[in-house]
């Protein structure tokens, strides 16, 4: 926040941006004067973890319900402008926004956020990997190139230790551990045994690691 240029920064999910006049809101937030300004709806239906405003003829916000049974007033869209000098006056070092495309991110960076993350984009990434073999059973992709895979072991693994099947050497890639039981056992050594009811960690490139699944 100490860095960047912008005097208002706005709050909100990142597929709000095309779909609300975002200059005719910061328009009106500079006009009122106030500290912060929320844009609601014009109903009050019920929504899970929802935020509700009651506001007075002005416009000011009176009070602000959370998680109501029978919700009254506005019904909050998660949509805040507040000025960057407010944010570090409250001490917020770091700004972290969410979006779901890249121009919804980079409105969010020139109006103030210090990063973005895209988490349905990054499930999606997951969910794609996780669920294309039955032996996958986790994933965490560390750059574009290498991940860390959580996957079976391989039917001609049981039975040998990592020292017999020399996997850094044959497979390029690292056992980082092994589970078995919801018990981790992080960097085995080379006497260890692998077992059909184990699985293991392996880091590598993808390309590396796409070969080692298939054995």
């Amino acid at each position: 926040l100490d860095e960047i240029r912008q005097d208002y920064v706005a709050l909100m999910d990142g597929d709000l941006v095309v779909n609300l006049p975002m200059a005719e809101i910061f328009e009106s937030h500079v006009k009122s004067g106030a500290d912060v300004t929320v844009v609601c709806g014009n109903d009050s239906f019920a929504t899970e973890n929802g935020t509700y405003f009651e506001k007075n003829s002005d416009g000011r916000i009176t009070d602000v319900l959370y998680n109501l049974h029978t919700p009254r007033g506005y019904r909050g869209l998660e949509v805040y402008i507040v000025s960057t000098a407010l944010l570090k006056e409250q001490g917020a070092p770091f700004v972290l926004a969410r979006a779901s495309r890249e121009v919804h991110a980079k409105f969010l960076l020139r109006n103030g956020a210090d990063e973005v993350i895209y988490p349905e984009k990054q499930m999606a990434n997951w969910a794609a990997v996780r669920y294309s073999g039955d032996h996958i059973f986790d994933y965490v992709q560390l750059t574009p190139d290498y991940s860390i895979y959580e996957t079976a072991v391989p039917e001609s693994f049981v039975g040998k230790t990592v020292v017999d099947l020399a996997v850094r050497q044959k497979h390029r890639v690292n056992i980082l551990a092994t589970k078995r039981d919801g018990v981790l056992e992080p960097l085995p050594g080379p006497a260890h045994c692998f077992s059909a009811d184990e699985t293991v960690f392996i880091l590598g490139s993808n390309r590396d690691v796409q070969k080692f699944l298939e054995l």
